[in-house]
Order: structure tokens, then C-alpha cells, then sequence
């Protein structure tokens, strides 16, 4: 894969097997929790929904496998166990069973595409943050606990302020519908 076609691809299946090697768990179970979000009215499985929480929080490293398979126990009465190690093949099928479930699936894929790009950035570029643009921590952490990301523009001006001319951050804060995992939130709190 090419920059260009990372950038505008509208296919999952091409962007995950780049990922193979690159993806961390954690970014692959946000991407996931971001798109049962983007579903929430129209999940495929209604019991699905107070997980959720439970299966952001192991991103998190808030709870253990052990504590996910609980909740998911209550939530299925043993019916069903959640995978004890993400991959990009089950994050693919997954993405694409809730795509599949919406009314134009072609856009829903697409929408996926780009929360994909929203949690991994740009792969062809490497980002590191400046010392001086650390003043944005604090308010980069309550956007990501608080799931404010409405304030990503904010977060640009802030940047801005403190001497950021990073292009490929500013111009990523300033467009809409982010999630927990987006890279500049997680490059700014230094969040893998």
C-alpha cells in the first residue's frame, strides 16, 4: 500500500493487512468500540451494548480479559466469549458485519475507512511531539475521557499557540467525527 491509497481508500480489507504487523491491540479494539458506536442504533445484537464499555475499558487496561469475559457471560448467559487477542482478521470481520447492517453499506465502509485513519494517523509519516506542545495534555486528556472531541479544534488552536506548525496534526484536529484512539489525541497524552 501506498500513501495515496492509505489516504483514500474506502476498503478495510487492504488498510488492516498493512496494519498486520504495525496495529497494537489497543488501537484495534478502539477501532472496533468506534464502530459499534457509529452502529449504535442499529446494532446487529442489542445485548452487545453494555458491553461496549466494558470492552473500551480493556483498551484502556482499565479491566482484564478475565472481567470482559464476565460481562460478556451476563450479557450472553454463556452464549458467547469475547476473543482473547484481537487481530486486524477479526477486527475486518467484525467492521464488515456492522457495515453490512446498514442502509448504504458502501458509505458505512467508507465511514470506517476514515475512523480507521482517525485512530492510526498517517503510517508514511512519523509525528513526535515538541516538549513546548505538552501545555495541550491536560486538555487533550479531558477530550479523550470526556469523549469531547468536539474540542479537537480547540486542541488545534492550542497546539498552534504553543508553536506547533505540524500540518498533518493541525488539519487532523480541525476535521469532525473523531474517537477514543484518534493519533493526535493519544500522540499528545503518549498513548501507544
Amino acid at each position: 500500500m501506498t500513501e495515496v491509497e492509505w489516504l483514500t481508500c474506502i476498503d478495510l480489507n487492504p488498510m488492516l493487512q498493512f496494519l498486520e504487523d504495525k496495529a497494537s491491540e489497543r488501537k484495534l479494539i478502539l477501532f472496533d468500540v468506534g464502530c459499534y458506536y457509529r452502529a449504535w442504533d442499529r446494532l446487529y445484537e442489542e445485548r452487545m451494548k453494555p458491553i461496549i464499555p466494558h470492552i473500551e475499558q480493556l483498551a484502556d487496561g482499565v479491566i482484564s480479559y478475565d472481567e470482559l469475559d464476565a460481562a460478556y457471560f451476563k450479557a450472553f448467559a454463556g452464549e458467547h466469549d469475547f476473543p482473547r487477542t484481537i487481530g486486524c482478521e477479526s477486527v475486518f470481520y467484525e467492521a464488515t458485519r456492522i457495515a453490512e447492517m446498514a442502509d448504504d453499506p458502501a458509505s458505512e465502509a467508507a465511514a470506517q475507512a476514515a475512523l480507521l485513519r482517525d485512530i492510526f494517523g498517517n503510517p508514511f509519516r512519523h509525528v513526535t511531539v515538541d516538549p513546548a506542545w505538552l501545555i495541550v495534555t491536560n486538555q487533550a486528556r479531558i477530550i479523550y475521557e470526556e469523549r469531547s472531541f468536539d474540542q479537537m479544534p480547540d486542541l488545534a488552536d492550542t497546539l498552534e499557540a504553543a508553536g506547533c506548525t505540524n500540518e498533518d496534526i493541525l488539519a487532523h484536529c480541525r476535521i469532525e467525527n473523531h474517537v477514543r484512539g484518534c493519533w493526535v489525541v493519544d500522540l499528545v497524552l503518549g498513548k501507544e
